[in-house]
Parts: C-alpha cells; sequence; structure tokens
C-alpha cells in the first residue's frame, strides 16, 4: 500500500498497463489485462526454445524470471536491478492492504447490486465478505447472476484499478518528506529523461482536494470505517475514463462531489439525533445536493435550520469533529486559501476555561442549558497535549502560549486570537456571541446550497 501500484510490475509490463509516461490504466477490464499478459508472454516464448523454457510449475511461476511474477514488495532495493527498482519512493498510505480490500469489495458489489448491498469496513470481517461476496455463486435481486470465476476475475480488475485511482486522486505523505505534508501527487515518467518522478495530479483544484481530504482524515483516523474515503473511492472508480482529460478525471466534478458528501455527512449524520447510515448517503442517494437537513420532529429545533445546528454544536452535543474540520476548511476557502495543513486534533477547547469565572462569565453559568460557555463560540479543537496544557488558562494566557510557540492549529482558534491580539478585544459574553455567530452563519450559508437545490 505505500507504493505506487506501477512498481508491482516489471518495466516492461508497467508501461503496457499504464502506457509509456506511466499515467494512464491502459486496460479496461479483466480480459484486456490478461490480452496483455498473454500478448507478452507470446513475444517471450518466442525467445525460449521448447528445451529450455521452464515448465509452469508453482515455483517457476512464482520465482523464475521468464514468468512475469509481480515484485516482491518486501524485497530490499539494494537486491533490484536499477531498472527495476526506478525510483520506488514510497509514501504512507492512510489504510493498510487488508481495510483496502473491503473498500474494493463494497465498491465492486453495490455497482453490480441494484439493491446496494452494505459491507462493514472493519477487516475483522474480511475472510467472512469474501466468502460471502467473492467466494460463493451470487444471484442479486437485479436478476444477475455471478459464478465464482467471474467475481473472482471482476474483483482482479476492480483492485488493480482502485490501486491506481487511490495512488493518483487521495492524499498521502512522502515519507521522505520531514515535514510530511499532505499531496495528491501522481507518477508520471520523464520523456527527457526517461525518469519516473511525481508531479500533482491535476493543475487546478490539487490544494482544495487535498485540504478537504485531509479535514476528512483528520477527523476519522483510524483505519477502519472511513466512509469518506469509500465514498470517494466509489466516484474514482466510476469517473475515471483514461480516455477524458489529461488524468482521466475532472478535477472540479471530483472536488464538488467530495465537498456534497461533506454537506451529507454534516446535514444528514452530525447535525441530527436520528442520523442516516454511512451506506446510505454514499450509495442510496441519486443526487447528494439535494439533500436538506434531517429535522428533529421531537425537539424544538424541528423548523429552523439555524437553530438546530446551534444545537448540535454546543459543547456535549457534537457528534464528530468533522464539524470544526470542515469549518475550517470553509474558513480557508474564505480567506483565499492561506498556509494552513490539518493535523490530529482531537481535543475539545474551552477558550473560556470551565473552571475559572470573572464578572463577564461566572461558573454557576456552566450547567445552564443555554450558556455561552458551550456555545460553538468558546469551542475549538486541539491536541490531546495541548489541551492538558492550556486548559484552564485564561484566553490571554491561552494566547500568549500559541504567539510563542508560532503554532496554531486551527483556522477557527486563529480566528480567536485575532480577537484578542490583533484587535484587543476582550473575550466576554460579547465577543463569543459575535464570533458565534460568524462561524455558524459561515456553515448555516453553506449548508444551505442543498437546501435551496431541493426547494
Amino acid at each position: 500500500m505505500n507504493q505506487y501500484v506501477q512498481y508491482g510490475f516489471n518495466t516492461t509490463l508497467r508501461k503496457k498497463i499504464f502506457s509509456e509516461d506511466l499515467t494512464c490504466l491502459v486496460p479496461q477490464n479483466f480480459d484486456d489485462l490478461l490480452s496483455v499478459y498473454e500478448h507478452h508472454n507470446r513475444y517471450k516464448s518466442e525467445e525460449h526454445s521448447n528445451d529450455n523454457k521452464p515448465a509452469p510449475t508453482l515455483h517457476n511461476i512464482l520465482f523464475d524470471s521468464y514468468y512475469d511474477n509481480p515484485i516482491n514488495p518486501y524485497e530490499t532495493a539494494d537486491s533490484r536491478s536499477a531498472d527495476e527498482n526506478s525510483d520506488g519512493e514510497a509514501y504512507y498510505s492512510l489504510i493498510n492492504f487488508s481495510n483496502f480490500l473491503l473498500h474494493v469489495l463494497r465498491i465492486m458489489i453495490n455497482e453490480q447490486s441494484s439493491s446496494r448491498q452494505d459491507i462493514a469496513l472493519d477487516d475483522k470481517q474480511l475472510l467472512v465478505q469474501f466468502e460471502d461476496h467473492i467466494l460463493t455463486e451470487t444471484n442479486f435481486d437485479n436478476g444477475k447472476h455471478f459464478s465464482v470465476l467471474s467475481q473472482v476475475k471482476a474483483f482482479i480488475y476492480c483492485l488493480l484499478k482502485m490501486k491506481f485511482v487511490f495512488d493518483h486522486f487521495i492524499i498521502k505523505r512522502n515519507a521522505q518528506d520531514s515535514k510530511e505534508h499532505w499531496t495528491i501527487k501522481k507518477l508520471t515518467m520523464s520523456k527527457s529523461s526517461h525518469s519516473a518522478y511525481y508531479k500533482n495530479s491535476f493543475e487546478q483544484d490539487n490544494d482544495s482536494l487535498v485540504m478537504l481530504q485531509s479535514a476528512f482524515h483528520v477527523s476519522t483516523p483510524t483505519m477502519n470505517y472511513k466512509h469518506w474515503l469509500n465514498a470517494a473511492l466509489s466516484y474514482l472508480y466510476t469517473h475515471y475514463n483514461n480516455s477524458d482529460y489529461e488524468t482521466g478525471l475532472d478535477s472540479l466534478s471530483y472536488l464538488k462531489h467530495l465537498e456534497a458528501i461533506a454537506r451529507a455527512f454534516m446535514l444528514r449524520r452530525y447535525l441530527t439525533d436520528n442520523p442516516d447510515e454511512y451506506h446510505q448517503i454514499i450509495y442510496q442517494t441519486s443526487n447528494l445536493n439535494s439533500l436538506s437537513l434531517k429535522q428533529d420532529k421531537h425537539n424544538v429545533y424541528s423548523n429552523d435550520m439555524r437553530s438546530q445546528i446551534e444545537h448540535y454544536l454546543r459543547y456535549g452535543n457534537i457528534r464528530n469533529i468533522f464539524v470544526f474540520n470542515y469549518l475550517d476548511y470553509l474558513l480557508w476557502i474564505r480567506n483565499n486559501k492561506p498556509s494552513f495543513t490539518f493535523t490530529s486534533r482531537s481535543s475539545i477547547e474551552h477558550f473560556y476555561p470551565q473552571n475559572k469565572r470573572d464578572k463577564d462569565i461566572l461558573i454557576n453559568e456552566k450547567d445552564s442549558p443555554d450558556t455561552l460557555l458551550h456555545s460553538f463560540g468558546n469551542l475549538c479543537l486541539i491536541s490531546h497535549s495541548l489541551n492538558s496544557r492550556v486548559t484552564n488558562d485564561m484566553p490571554t494566557v491561552k494566547v500568549k502560549y500559541f504567539l510563542d510557540a508560532k503554532q496554531i492549529d486551527s483556522l477557527k482558534l486563529f480566528k480567536m486570537i485575532d480577537y484578542i491580539h490583533d484587535t484587543g478585544i476582550k473575550w466576554d459574553k460579547d465577543t463569543i456571541r459575535q464570533h458565534g455567530n460568524e462561524m455558524v452563519d459561515l456553515l448555516v450559508n453553506n449548508l444551505q446550497i442543498a437546501e435551496q437545490v431541493s426547494s
């Protein structure tokens, strides 16, 4: 998983499968892929007489150089020829191979079945899911029948295509980059030097795609249950076309789809007590931009979008920290894309601490259901280590600490610091209310895009 898929093939097959410049997946299905191997093997057989052609035993197929066996990923770089290893630069993958197999299986099965079947993205269920969907004859309710052989063939090609689009269109971190910046880069071949190198996958929108995907990732950093990644890969699988565009994909359409997924997660998962399932959002929604806020009929917020959003942005009601990271993405867009990198932050911090008091914010208000102390305007996202260090400090002390450290983890937090440091305004009830209103306005205006489409 930590290397581009092209390096899993020897140099001859590499160019036949991925084109001369390595940027295009040439085979359109399993039969196309098989024909590449058949043609290559016929060519090689002409170079060997019947006397010296190795017998097709399992040992020879796996280890003899005559047969085009995949490159061993555990083989050291020094033990390969320079031509075979050729710039096989590794990166840090978001998921491991077991989880990737489940993503591939889930997307393939949902493409085959009209009923859209959920497959848990939990690697503990890997063998069971493969037994049910690949190693057993399958009959779907749309009348389609798939034998074990046809499913194996379909999965082999799907796995190759999914790894190709995963490598080229999903964020990664270069293992040799000490700053560990998120990137979306494709592997390509220089025409002049005939050496491989990496470049941004898209001429336009690449930075926005990196930012939004990293916002998703740091909100769910675990290997399992990366539903946003499954949504992205599903789109890539169905929309990648090697005959369209320079990269086989329109960057703006891809970005708009991920933004629609983000709004759908906000509207139908995180701002309601009755959330839709992720699978329902990803595979059973005909138009993501037609989704409106899922109103909670049992509470007083059911007829007021803003009030309901404010309710689920209060401390104790927040269902997922993506609400902070998505807001940071919107702030990044609004502020003309300043230099900023999403990092893993999972601790919700009160900018004005819960355990201090003054004449403007009273400690005896903290248990009040509508206190500003727990409102979105007084909350920010920081790391656990930082939370334990500054949690009881007053806002002015926190501002000094952040400025001295020269590292601010959140654009929302940067706005809060700006109130005190640059304007000299005191962090009191009015300031909390003002900042909260500004942040909620930004979210409401963005989320209403869907409601305006559906109305």
